[in-house]
């Protein structure tokens, strides 16, 4: 049902085999893309990989999701807080990009889009908490600077206090 409905909202499925071959990494169907919206959709297997979702459980996940209606049809979607929960622990841990020392440009985009339409309902201090107790609290701040850097999106108030002087050594 999820594919139809995408499909009527202009998404195309993007063929990528390189997917089924990182199951360990990649828990979601080929992204499904569109020239009319900012980011793709991905329909998601599993919320998070099993050595990371400790910091956000599957009832929590459920509990705070968004209802929305198409064409008569319910979905559901990540409430802003976890999309960018998912959205940075996607780009920057399971895809390696802080590891590797690489700026996520896509993931940059998608975020300050996410920040200028939803900022409001984004709760900071449970997404910096989130980080923390997987001890990776550095790559938040370094992905939130970067945004700030590159694309001039303003730091959360409630995060401004941190230090980003790791980040700017790290970038």
């Amino acid at each position: 049902e999820a594919c139809g409905i995408l499909a009527a909202l202009d998404y195309d499925q993007v063929e990528d085999a390189s997917l089924d071959q990182k199951p360990t990494l990649h828990r979601h169907l080929s992204p499904f893309v569109s020239d009319r919206h900012i980011a793709p959709v991905e329909l998601h297997r599993e919320a998070l990989p099993t050595h990371l979702a400790a910091c956000a459980p599957r009832a929590e996940l459920l509990r705070t999701r968004d209802c929305h209606r198409y064409d008569g049809q319910g979905y559901y979607t990540l409430s802003p807080t976890y999309r960018l929960l998912n959205l940075i622990m996607h780009s920057e841990i399971c895809d390696r990009g802080y590891a590797s020392g690489s700026i996520p440009l896509r993931g940059l985009e998608e975020y300050a889009y996410t920040v200028k339409a939803e900022g409001s309902a984004i709760d900071w201090p449970l997404l910096s908490d989130c980080f923390s107790r997987l001890d990776r609290s550095q790559v938040l701040i370094s992905f939130l600077w970067a945004a700030n850097r590159l694309l001039d999106v303003p730091m959360p108030e409630s995060l401004s206090g941190c230090s980003t002087a790791r980040a700017k050594l790290h970038y």
